[in-house]
């Protein structure tokens, strides 16, 4: 039973449905306020009668607002109207699977690069879970999401979706007291067809092996349709015989990928990348892959150098060795790497002035220490009140966008069911940083504080020098 268009759902209106599967049926909506276009996945309705899958359905929704990566689809909200309850998602542009982009144009699979940049960026959105202690459990070509146009590849941004099995993991399905085998048999780990409660993170990373296999080929590597189908292709070694015409390096890849035993896998998503870049450094393939380490490293790497050592600037504490993150520990709140893009420049140079500042007044107690106890300090206190408490206001990027032809999968347990999501234009990004901080008053700033620090260790080498001939 569909949702009609024009029917109110909490603060949405139903613009239309998306697409539909098992465990719920995905729309079309648009915020009432704000005008906004997301797309709602809502919960059968025979289901959310029953209050085990309700919870399993929330769940979803409460990890996927914890998951903000350019290369997931994000969950916005919960929303609850009369008998139903839905999930509010980033509604992607263009919004086919990866499974009708490769399907409808390349059925004969990707070229290399191309196919081996979409794989990257599956691979850093699972990767990114994974940090989050989140196992995906149903990686596969219709759990994938294709921004851009998809006859054209290199305008592909991949985006995982779909982390419904997060809730059926964490409260499985009880059959005569054991968990029940819900899974796509196409893509189902071995271990996973003994039990959804035998999941872990190289379960994905053996799906990730099938869909590398996928995007060269255009040809799922398991045709199984059930369970028992499963279970026979999976106990025997991975046919490679539609990847005959593909380099070496790749076979092996997936090969090791998709061991039957588990502890033969690479043991993170980290490692898989790692043995898809070199082997595209052999087979020659270049081509740009985001580095938001790297570029996060030159571009602070003042800061970096002040906090280690054991300052203290803008809330940002920074042990020997630890990336650069926001918050602490401590504080029991998930980090997250910055990017480039969250870096404002006015806060950039006030950063770098705090830590010339001092710096500077490093160097006049050195001098003031040499020339003799008591010596006055000079200018210290403009030092101190330039240098002043930095602000930095990070703002996360939900990247939102229009939509044309959405569409994304909702899975059951017999596992090729579609839906959809995609981003919305009027949810524009917010941009990060003091939005009243002017970089080129900070700068003008840092250059007279600059000049004052160079007349403060002036001054102090004068009374050294001074002191020095009165000893004489």
């Amino acid at each position: 039973m569909t949702i009609d268009s024009g029917t109110p759902f909490g603060a949405y209106t139903i613009e239309g449905p998306i697409a539909g599967g098992g465990m719920g049926q995905v729309y079309a909506a648009r915020h009432n306020v704000y005008g906004s276009v997301v797309a709602l996945k809502v919960l059968h309705k025979q289901l959310h009668a029953d209050a085990e899958w309700r919870l399993r359905f929330n769940l979803e929704g409460v990890i996927g607002q914890q998951l903000k990566h350019p290369h997931v689809v994000a969950a916005r909200e919960l929303v609850e109207h009369e008998d139903h309850v839905g999930i509010v998602l980033d509604l992607v542009s263009g919004g086919l699977t990866l499974h009708r982009c490769i399907s409808r144009e390349y059925s004969g699979g990707l070229p290399v690069d191309q196919a081996l940049r979409v794989f990257l960026a599956i691979v850093q959105g699972v990767e990114y879970a994974h940090g989050k202690m989140v196992t995906h459990g149903d990686i596969k070509p219709e759990n994938v999401l294709i921004e851009g146009a998809y006859r054209d590849p290199s305008t592909w941004v991949a985006k995982v979706t779909d982390f419904g099995t997060v809730g059926i993991m964490a409260h499985p399905v009880m059959i005569d007291g054991r968990a029940a085998v819900v899974v796509s048999p196409r893509y189902a780990a071995p271990e996973h067809l003994l039990g959804i409660d035998r999941i872990e993170r190289r379960s994905d990373i053996y799906c990730l092996g099938l869909m590398l296999h996928y995007l060269l080929t255009g040809k799922h590597a398991s045709t199984a349709r059930t369970v028992e189908e499963a279970a026979v292709n999976t106990s025997k070694p991975l046919s490679m015989l539609a990847l005959v015409d593909q380099p070496e390096p790749l076979r092996a890849i997936i090969l090791k990928a998709c061991a039957r035993n588990i502890d033969e896998r690479y043991s993170a998503c980290g490692e898989l990348a790692v043995a898809v870049r070199q082997a595209m450094d052999t087979l020659g393939v270049a081509f740009e892959v985001e580095d938001v380490a790297a570029d996060l490293a030159t571009e602070m790497m003042p800061a970096r150098d002040a906090m280690r050592r054991g300052e203290v600037l803008d809330g940002l504490t920074l042990e020997p060795d630890e990336p650069l993150t926001t918050g602490s520990a401590q504080d029991g709140i998930e980090t997250e790497m910055l990017g480039p893009d969250d870096i404002d420049p006015a806060v950039h140079a006030a950063a770098m002035f705090a830590s010339e500042g001092a710096e500077a007044a490093a160097l006049q107690d050195a001098h003031a220490a040499q020339a003799g106890a008591g010596a006055p300090e000079k200018d210290s206190g403009e030092l101190n009140e330039t240098s002043g408490d930095v602000e930095a206001a990070v703002q996360s990027d939900d990247g939102v966008g229009a939509s044309d032809d959405p569409a994304t999968d909702v899975d059951d347990a017999s596992g090729d069911s579609e839906n959809g999501s995609a981003n919305s234009p009027d949810d524009g990004a917010g941009k990060p940083g003091d939005e009243d901080a002017d970089p080129e008053k900070v700068a003008a700033k840092a250059d007279d504080a600059g000049k004052s620090g160079d007349a403060v260790e002036s001054d102090a080498s004068a009374e050294s020098d001074a002191s020095a001939e009165s000893d004489a």
